[in-house]
C-alpha cells in the first residue's frame, strides 16, 4: 500500500535513508496518510530459524512369485522460532499540531498537523515457535496373475496420514527501551496465543489393470477408494458423514495396434480413450464443523474475561464433496511423429461443494459454512505439437493448446436461489442459481431508459450518481485458453518461450480503485473543467433525462475522482485480459510472454573428465507483461497480473536464472529459477 499509494512523480530511491533526510523521514514525508516505503521496511524486521528433518524407510517383500508386499513409512518434522519487532518512533511536536500545506496549494478542508502523526509509533515485539510433526504410512500388496486369457496387474493398498501442530505466541505491542526487543521490555499487558490441531485420515484402496492375451491394445482400469477422514468426524455423527467410497474406470484401445495396416507414413499411432470417476473432498477447515470461542476485543482485562463466538456458522449436516467426470479422448500421431494431436471432451458434476457464504449479521454471524448443491461443468481440450524442423542442425519445435470451459449452478441450498461468498460490498463473487459460477456482481451507473448508454449525474454538483444495488457483470472464470509454445535449439543452445491467452471471462480489480484515491491512474488525469462523459440528468420538474450539456462537475481536481468516480465499482471491471481497460486510460493493449528461457549445456566444448564434467545454465523471465503505451498518457502504472475470483493482484516482470557445475562423477541437477 506504500508504494501503491506513492505519487508517480515522486523519486522512491531518493527517499532511503530517512534517517538523515528531512523529507524521508515520517517527520517531512510529504504524504499524509502513508509513510516512505523505505520507512516502514527498515521499522519492521522479521527473523526466524528453521531445524526440519525428514525421512522415508521402504521394505519390500517377496512372498509368492506373484505376491509382492511393499511398505513405506514417511516421517516428518519441521520446527521454526522466530521474533518480529517493530521499532519504536515518536513523531515531533511540528509534525503532530503544525504542518501545513503552503499557501499555493493550500485546500479548503486543510488541517494542522500530519493526519499519519496523530498516534506514535510505540514499538512492538513479538516471539513465536511452531512445530509441525507429519507421519504417513502407506502399505500396499502387488498381485501380477493371469487369470484364464487375462493378464492382470492388482494392487490392494492401505494408507494412513497423521499431522499435528502446536504454535505458541508471547507479544508486546508497546515496547519502553527503545531497540530492547525483549517482551519483558513493555507497557501494559503481555499479549500471546496458543495453537494446537490433530489431523488423521485413512484409507483402503485397489487398482486393477487387466487386458486379454494378445490383445494389449484393449486396457481396463478400475479404481476405488474408501477414506475416512477427522475433519468431517464427530463422536455424534454416523459413519457416512466422515467416511465415504469413490471409484473409477478407463477403458483405452490403440486402434493402429489392433489393425496393423492402418499404420502409414501418414499415422504413425492412434488411440482411443474414455473414463469416468467419481472423487470425495474433505475440503473443510480443520475443526470447521465446531464454533470458535476466541478472547473478546482487550481481553482478558486483569481478572476479567470476556468470549466472542466466531463469525462462521458450520451447518450441522455438512458432509464430504463429491465430483464425477466423464471423458472421451484421443490422441494421434502423424507424419513420422512429426505431428502430435490430443482432444478430449469432459463432463464433471460437483455435488456439495463446501463454501463459507454470507449471511445477514442479524443472524449473529456473518459466514454460514455449507455445501451448496450441484455444479455442472463441461467443456473440451486440444493439443497440437509439432516438429517443424528436427533433421537439421536447427531444431524447432512448436505447441499450440486451446481449452474451453463452461459450467451451470443447478441446484442451491433448500430455499436459497443466489448468495455472496467473497469480496467486498461493493465488489462480490456470487452463487447464482441457473447461471455461470461464479458471478461477479457490482455496483455501477443508472442508465438513461432510452438505452443510448448515458449516465445519470446530479444535476446540482455534475458528478455521476452511483446505483449502490449490487448487478451481476457476468463470469470470472475464463471459458477460453490459449497457450502458445515454441522451442529453437542450435548446437549448445535452446530457447523457449510460452505465451498464454485466457478470456470469455470478466473481472474487478481493486487496484483501479486504489489507483484512482491516490491519482496514479491514468484516468484520473482530466482534472480540469469538465462534463461528466456521456451523461444526463432528469430534469426537477418534468422528471425525464435530459441529455446533459451544461452541468459542469463541481470539482474535477479531487472530489469528482475520490469521492465519486473511485467508489463506483463497474469503472473498474473489464474482460480478463492481462492488463484492465478502463474508460480514462487510452485502452492499454498487452502482449503476454508467459516464460521465457534461454539455455546452454557447454559440456562437450568447455569441460574436461579432469576438473569440470558438466557446466549447464540458462536465464529466464516469467508473467513477462509489455504494455503499449498511448503517448498521451501520463503514467507507467500498469503490469503484468494474477486474478483471483473477482480481484486482481499486479505484480512486476518476475525473473531467474539457474545454472549448475558438476564435478567429474556428480550428477547434473536442474533447479527451478528464484523469484
Amino acid at each position: 500500500n506504500d508504494i501503491i499509494n506513492t505519487a508517480s512523480w515522486v523519486d522512491l530511491t531518493t527517499m532511503r535513508n530517512w534517517r538523515t533526510n528531512p523529507f524521508a523521514n515520517p517527520n517531512g514525508y510529504y504524504n499524509d496518510y502513508y509513510n516512505n516505503p523505505y520507512f516502514n521496511k527498515d521499522i519492521n524486521r522479521a527473523k526466524y530459524k528453521d531445524a526440519n528433518i525428514s525421512g522415508n524407510f521402504d521394505i519390500t517383500y517377496r512372498a509368492l512369485p506373484w505376491l509382492q508386499l511393499y511398505d513405506r513409512l514417511g516421517i516428518m518434522n519441521n520446527s521454526r522460532t522466530g521474533k518480529n519487532t517493530t521499532e519504536k518512533f515518536t513523531y515531533s511536536d511540528w509534525a503532530k499540531n503544525s504542518a501545513y500545506i503552503p499557501t499555493a496549494w493550500a485546500h479548503s478542508d486543510d488541517y494542522p498537523g500530519i493526519y499519519r502523526a496523530i498516534s506514535d509509533i510505540l514499538g512492538a515485539v513479538s516471539d513465536y515457535s511452531t512445530t509441525e510433526n507429519v507421519v504417513n504410512n502407506e502399505f500396499q500388496a502387488r498381485i501380477q496373475k493371469d487369470v484364464a486369457n487375462f493378464q492382470n496387474k492388482l494392487t490392494l493398498g492401505y494408507s494412513l496420514y497423521q499431522r499435528y501442530t502446536k504454535s505458541i505466541t508471547v507479544s508486546s505491542s508497546s515496547i519502553v527501551v527503545p531497540d530492547v526487543y525483549n517482551v519483558s521490555n513493555r507497557q501494559g499487558n503481555l499479549g500471546g496465543g496458543e495453537s494446537n490441531t490433530t489431523e488423521r485420515k485413512f484409507g483402503y484402496y485397489a487398482d486393477l489393470n487387466t487386458n486379454m492375451k494378445n490383445m494389449e491394445w484393449l486396457n481396463l482400469n478400475l479404481t476405488a477408494r474408501y477414506d475416512a477422514t477427522s475433519r468431517f468426524f464427530k463422536p455424534t455423527r454416523s459413519e457416512n458423514q466422515y467416511s465415504y467410497l469413490y471409484y473409477g474406470a478407463a477403458l483405452s484401445f490403440i486402434v493402429t495396434d489392433a489393425f496393423p495396416s492402418l499404420k502409414s507414413n501418414t499415422l504413425n499411432y492412434a488411440k482411443l480413450r474414455t473414463s469416468y470417476n467419481k472423487n470425495g473432498n474433505d475440503n473443510i477447515p480443520l475443526y470447521g464443523l465446531d464454533l470458535s470461542y476466541a478472547n473478546g476485543t482487550n481481553f482478558p482485562y486483569g481478572n476479567n474475561v470476556g468470549l466472542t463466538v466466531g463469525n462462521t456458522l458450520p451447518d450441522a449436516n455438512l458432509k464430504p464433496e463429491f465430483v464425477t467426470a466423464t471423458e472421451v479422448g484421443a490422441e494421434l500421431s502423424m507424419f513420422n511423429n512429426r505431428v502430435n494431436l490430443d482432444v478430449s471432451w469432459y463432463k464433471q458434476n460437483s455435488i456439495g461443494q463446501v463454501l463459507t457464504v454470507k449471511i445477514p449479521n442479524s443472524t449473529g454471524f456473518s459466514n454460514l459454512l455449507i455445501n451448496v448443491g450441484q455444479v455442472d461443468n463441461w467443456g473440451y481440450e486440444t493439443d497440437l505439437k509439432v516438429q517443424i524442423l528436427r533433421d537439421t542442425k536447427i531444431k524447432w519445435d512448436f505447441n499450440v493448446k486451446y481449452s474451453y470451459n463452461d459450467n451451470k449452478v443447478v441446484d442451491l441450498y433448500p430455499g436459497i436461489t443466489e448468495f455472496a461468498y467473497g469480496g467486498y460490498s461493493y465488489a462480490s463473487s456470487n452463487v447464482i442459481l441457473g447461471q455461470r459460477f461464479p458471478i461477479l456482481k457490482t455496483n455501477g451507473y443508472f442508465y438513461s431508459t432510452d438505452g443510448s448508454g448515458m449516465r445519470r449525474v446530479s444535476p446540482v454538483t455534475g458528478y455521476p450518481v452511483q446505483n449502490t444495488a449490487l448487478t451481476a457483470r457476468g463470469g470470472t472464470l475464463p471459458r477460453d485458453m490459449v497457450g502458445l509454445g515454441s522451442t529453437f535449439t542450435y548446437k549448445d543452445f535452446r530457447l523457449a518461450f510460452n505465451f498464454e491467452y485466457r478470456g470469455g471471462n470478466v473481472m474487478y480489480s481493486d487496484l483501479g480503485r486504489q489507483m484512482t484515491f491516490t491519482g496514479s491512474g491514468a484516468w484520473t488525469s482530466n482534472r480540469g473543467d469538465q462534463i461528466f462523459p456521456n451523461s444526463y440528468y432528469i430534469d426537477p420538474t418534468t422528471g425525464k433525462d435530459v441529455p446533459n450539456t451544461t452541468v459542469h462537475v463541481r470539482e474535477p481536481e479531487y472530489a469528482l475522482w475520490v469521492n465519486n468516480y473511485r467508489l463506483i465499482a463497474e469503472n473498474f471491471v473489464a474482460p480478463a485480459l492481462p492488463v484492465p481497460a478502463y474508460e480514462y486510460d487510452q485502452r492499454y493493449a498487452t502482449e503476454l510472454i508467459r516464460a521465457l528461457r534461454l539455455y546452454f549445456n557447454l559440456n562437450d566444448r568447455y569441460t574436461s573428465d579432469v576438473i569440470l564434467d558438466a557446466l549447464n545454465g540458462g536465464v529466464g523471465g516469467y508473467g513477462i507483461t509489455f504494455p503499449h503505451i498511448a503517448a498521451s498518457d501520463s503514467t507507467d502504472q500498469i503490469a503484468g497480473g494474477n486474478n483471483t475470483a473477482t480481484v486482481v493482484n499486479w505484480n512486476t516482470l518476475d525473473s531467474g536464472y539457474l545454472w549448475t557445475l558438476n564435478s567429474p562423477g556428480s550428477a547434473t541437477a536442474w533447479a527451478p529459477a528464484s523469484s
